[in-house]
């Protein structure tokens, strides 16, 4: 969250999609009132759909868990599904399917961790083409940065990933084991990492919106005391008026178009049976960055073998099929029982280097100011637990 909100005032929320629901339900669960605004539909890319198959999910198709996010769903009463422990988790390089960690990424760690690190150089590829060679970068790291945030390694800058400033070779350890361990299946002090839940993530969204009780479905306008929850772009036409050089930086922040598409099949992607899914290492022929095995991962919610894919760009079903020959030519069209498809023009924000520099601009111009606070998928990390953390903070307005 960026900004301060004041004490004891009404605060007004707007952007009714999970952002501003997690916010109010934090503010109501306190004691602190507030009233929440939302033009369209209740919870934005989070919206419950069912099918006969199972529930049909385009955006945040799981939940990671954190000793926050555990509250947050005790708070709401939600008994989280596990997600079924010791999935593989597979890449499609070099036309087949392979482990990522079988690649050898931490080959070269012991040689280069110490070699001195080229200042100025934000770039996350730039970083790590010294360690781990240019093209491991291309191939697998750029493939699970896109998996994650939907854009390769050159267009991250590690200061969006990293809280402190970077100014030693001691980041890319740093890095590469959060990478391993998010490869492997590492030990946890924690049993439970993901979850999900029965009837699938729009049962988040149904308990928040039945658990408010200030909800007001209607467009609204910018006034003291309000927090911003909806997209930058959104953000930047709301505060224009009043807040000129707040949206010039808002609108720095740029998105990625994608598209969702849930595949239900009688007959199993067999090169991702036992996986929790796969990615797909970016090339001129293939616009799918990922698949998740959702029957696999959460067996209970589904009556049928459940894929989640994302692709970059705009993507007909046709365009889908087609590309899926390529990576799962075992796989006959004929088993496919349901297709559903979501595009968005503007799916998730890019962690570039305009982004970081704008949300630093931002917090310059928020120092000054006070009864005005933004809340998003672009002003912490783009997770749902993110989102919790973020909107946990608001309890500094309890009096």
């Amino acid at each position: 969250m960026i900004g301060q909100l004041k004490k004891a005032k009404t605060v007004k929320i707007i952007g009714g999609g999970f952002s501003g629901l997690c916010a109010a339900f934090e503010l109501q669960k306190n004691g602190i009132d507030y009233q929440l605004y939302e033009q369209s539909d209740w919870g934005g890319k989070i919206f419950p759909k069912q099918t006969y198959w199972g529930p049909c999910e385009f955006a945040a198709s799981s939940f990671y868990l954190s000793q926050g996010s555990l509250q947050f769903l005790q708070d709401l009463k939600l008994e989280p599904l596990l997600a079924t422990q010791g999935l593989k988790k597979k890449i499609f390089l070099n036309q087949k399917w392979q482990s990522p960690m079988s690649y050898s990424l931490l080959a070269r760690l012991p040689l280069s961790v110490f070699r001195p690190v080229v200042k100025r150089q934000y770039q996350l590829d730039q970083f790590l083409k010294p360690l781990v060679g240019e093209r491991k970068v291309r191939e697998l790291i750029s493939t699970i940065t896109q998996g994650i945030y939907g854009v390769g390694a050159d267009q991250l800058d590690i200061r969006n990933l990293f809280e402190h400033e970077v100014n030693s070779s001691v980041i890319y350890a740093q890095f590469l084991f959060k990478l391993r361990a998010a490869l492997k299946r590492e030990k946890t002090d924690h049993p439970i990492a993901i979850a999900n839940f029965e009837g699938g993530m729009g049962q988040v969204i149904e308990r928040l919106r039945s658990s408010l009780t200030n909800l007001q479905n209607e467009k609204t306008s910018l006034s003291d005391n309000t927090l911003v929850a909806s997209s930058a772009l959104e953000a930047a036409q709301l505060v224009q008026d009043d807040f000129p050089q707040l949206a010039q930086q808002l609108r720095r922040i740029s998105y990625i178009p994608m598209t969702s598409f849930v595949l239900y099949s009688d007959q199993p992607l067999g090169e991702l049976s036992g996986c929790f899914g796969g990615l797909i290492a970016s090339t001129k022929n293939l616009s799918i960055m990922g698949v998740i095995h959702q029957s696999e991962v959460f067996p209970k919610n589904f009556k049928s073998h459940c894929y989640l894919f994302r692709c970059s760009g705009e993507m007909s079903e046709g365009q889908l099929l087609k590309q899926m020959k390529k990576l799962f030519p075992h796989w006959n069209e004929s088993s496919l029982l349901d297709l559903q498809r979501c595009y968005w023009h503007e799916a998730l924000p890019v962690y570039n280097t305009e982004h970081y520099l704008a949300l630093v601009e931002m917090k310059k111009i928020l120092s000054r100011e006070q009864g005005i606070a933004f809340l998003g998928n672009y002003t912490g990390g783009i997770s749902l637990r993110s989102i919790v953390s973020q909107s946990q903070q608001l309890l500094y307005l309890k009096q």
